[in-house]
């Protein structure tokens, strides 16, 4: 927003014309996340003392005296206890997951890549390629050389339509089929 405040009116209002894409978790991704990995961690905090009991009858076990001592909560507010402590190591991986993947913003003339720490901008002139590589986005420029590799919120599907819609040079196979020049 400062960006926008420090530029002159002609320039505002040029951006705020252009057609924007926003890549983001989708809504049902994230009730997904927050509320299945937290319920998967509840569970097994509430499960981990029996199969911890089953365990100590193992004749080899490592960290013995651990898995002793989980197999000891017995009482219900130990077993509480140990759901609730599940059920907070759940909540902090789906953020954890959450926070590690990057929000794409696309106009017709720039890229801007939101990750937790950084934000990156790229003009579009700036871009030769961009493809998926596994599961991260890779922009290349035109000496084909990665300008950006980050995880993207949104699906393969909606990264590849957003990316043709604005006109970038997307490749469906990566740098192999991209010739420099």
């Amino acid at each position: 927003m400062a960006e926008e405040q420090s530029a002159p009116a002609s320039a505002r209002a040029t951006r705020a014309a252009e057609r924007r894409t926003v890549l983001s978790h989708p809504r049902a991704h994230l009730v997904a996340i927050f509320g299945s990995v937290p319920a998967l961690g509840l569970l097994l905090g509430f499960l981990l003392p029996p199969a911890a009991r089953i365990a100590t009858r193992m004749p080899i076990l490592p960290m013995r005296s651990v898995v002793r001592f989980v197999a000891s909560t017995q009482e219900p507010w130990q077993v509480a206890v140990g759901a609730v402590l599940g059920l907070l190591l759940g909540v902090g991986a789906a953020l954890v997951a959450v926070a590690e993947s990057t929000r794409i913003t696309l106009t017709d003339s720039r890229v801007r890549f939101d990750h937790t720490d950084r934000t990156i901008t790229l003009e579009r002139a700036d871009i030769s390629a961009v493809f998926l590589d596994a599961k991260r986005v890779v922009v290349l420029d035109h000496d084909t050389r990665p300008l950006v590799r980050a995880r993207p919120q949104a699906g393969r599907g909606a990264v590849a339509e957003a990316f043709r819609s604005h006109g970038y040079p997307w490749r469906e196979h990566g740098a192999a089929d991209h010739e420099p020049g």
